[in-house]
């Protein structure tokens, strides 16, 4: 082998090597491998049911499933950009089970289904939270799932 056909393999073998690294990097910096990532369903199981009998309680809105508070919700109302801010933390990592809305997407009422993985002290903030925006808030417990009806008529009276 002539001395310029083993200069590019070396170079090529280089490259290769080089390429493994950077691919390497940038996996690691991603958070690991590539396919480290399975799908889920978005709603458990209790709250698939309680999605299909508010969609068929409220046929006129429309029925949105875990909404970050922060797209629904802001401190504008807070006099200062400190206090603006303290209030966005306050709701920057929380979601609303339900939110059904009118279709030009105005709030109609949250709707919270309550299990085993709820607190009573963060159920006391979020509680707050709604009563500060004067956005209602439905609280249901997953033992006692309300029908279709009951929940028509929860939304009928408040």
């Amino acid at each position: 082998m002539s001395p310029p056909s083993i200069l590019l393999l070396v170079l090529l073998a280089a490259i290769i090597i080089a390429a493994a690294f950077v691919l390497a990097a940038l996996q690691h910096r991603a958070g690991g491998a590539v396919n480290a990532y399975r799908t889920r369903k978005p709603l458990s199981e209790p709250e698939q049911v309680l999605y299909w009998r508010l969609r068929e309680a409220m046929p006129e809105c429309v029925v949105l499933c875990q909404v970050s508070f922060s797209r629904f919700l802001d401190g504008a109302s807070a006099p200062t950009s400190s206090e603006r801010w303290r209030s966005f933390a306050r709701i920057a990592q929380k979601s609303v089970d339900f939110l059904v809305c009118l279709p030009d997407f105005t709030i109609v009422a949250a709707v919270e289904l309550d299990d085993t993985t709820h607190s009573r002290e963060k159920d006391i903030q979020r509680d707050a939270i709604f009563k500060s925006a004067g956005l209602p808030l439905i609280r249901l417990n997953v033992r006692q799932m309300p029908s279709s009806q009951e929940l028509r008529a929860l939304f009928s009276t408040g």
